[in-house]
């Protein structure tokens, strides 16, 4: 038992990176974040980075100058086709509303405890019983998907993580679709490829998060939010966020911070007393490569017609000219 767990803490944990935000557009700084970020958590040899997953904001947020969903999402995912490991998910942009981030990490985690859910988990039931309703419970967020191509594109996703995880899921595919069965006791194949669920809100409840929170329960992957410096500073601003979700963002997910020029995140987080009870969730990542690019000055140039080249990828500059995006900011697109 002791060097199982010797081995285990040996064992780097597998990590799945998620970026939440505007990207309107998608910069190559977005881009090279992801990469910064991973580079720092291989170096600790504590984590294995296996995916990254880019979040446009659903257009709820409505924030001046917001692009339609429908054009971040395509340009984002132009942006990420020349990476092996980063994919878009455009769950958070089909919901009804906008969604506080603390629920879209649990959408995300629940995809993937549901996409790992291993033979161990289901052979050692009667010692945790409690992962039975886990189970049962993950099965309802796979239900009601209002889009195919929302399934499929989900689908990809996960697919594309799993095959940067260096590691074999020990459920195979027909055997996870067995796992995910409708109200009714009728399987939904279609649906039960993507665990996920495009309703508001539709994510689990806290009994499910406490049961896979135990110190029992070891996740085969591990979703942690990738921000900037200018995020974690935003904890502090009055009314802005829950400190329940603060609490849980970083000490149940942990997050991954980029600093940027001309700030001190390690000076925050002393200054704050709830953050300082959470930075061994915290990771600070120095970019020595300074990169001020800036979605704003982006869209500002766009409108002035001047040359955004080598600032955002090309393929993206093509469909923002194909599409006549930003030239006027202030009107809805």
């Amino acid at each position: 038992m002791i060097l199982s767990r010797l081995c285990n803490m040996a064992s780097p944990a597998k990590v799945v990176l998620l970026a939440c935000g505007s990207f309107n557009p998608i910069t190559n700084m977005h881009l090279r974040m992801f990469e910064v970020a991973r580079d720092h958590l291989h170096k600790t040899g504590r984590f294995h980075v296996i995916g990254g997953i880019i979040s446009p904001v659903n257009d709820g947020y409505a924030k001046k100058g917001l692009l339609s969903c429908k054009h971040r999402v395509a340009m984002s995912r132009l942006a990420a086709e020349s990476s092996t490991w980063l994919t878009v998910d455009p769950w958070e942009s089909e919901q009804d509303t906008w969604l506080e981030t603390a629920k879209v990490l649990r959408h995300h985690q629940a995809v993937l405890d549901a996409r790992y859910i291993s033979d161990s988990v289901n052979g050692n039931r009667s010692k945790r019983p409690e992962l039975q309703s886990s189970v049962s419970h993950i099965t309802s967020i796979a239900k009601r998907t209002r889009r195919s191509r929302s399934i499929q594109q989900q689908q990809q996703n996960l697919d594309l993580i799993e095959s940067n995880s260096n590691f074999t899921t020990t459920v195979s595919r027909s055997k996870r679709r067995k796992l995910h069965l409708d109200v009714d006791g009728t399987q939904n194949n279609q649906e039960c490829a993507s665990g996920s669920d495009n309703r508001v809100g539709r994510t689990p409840d806290d009994g499910y998060f406490s049961q896979i929170n135990s110190p029992e329960y070891e996740r085969p992957v591990q979703l942690m939010l990738l921000c900037g410096a200018d995020m974690l500073e935003s904890f502090a601003v009055p009314g802005l966020w829950k400190e329940e979700d603060i609490d849980e963002i970083v000490g149940k997910f942990g997050i991954v911070v980029i600093n940027r020029a001309g700030s001190d995140p390690r000076k925050f987080i002393y200054d704050s007393d709830a953050l300082t009870r959470l930075e061994n969730h915290i990771e600070i990542v120095t970019e020595w490569i300074p990169n001020e690019i800036s979605s704003t000055r982006v869209r500002r140039a766009l409108k002035r017609r001047n040359s955004v080249k080598y600032l955002i990828p090309d393929p993206v500059i093509d469909y923002i000219h194909l599409h006549k995006l930003y030239l006027q900011e202030e009107e809805k697109q």
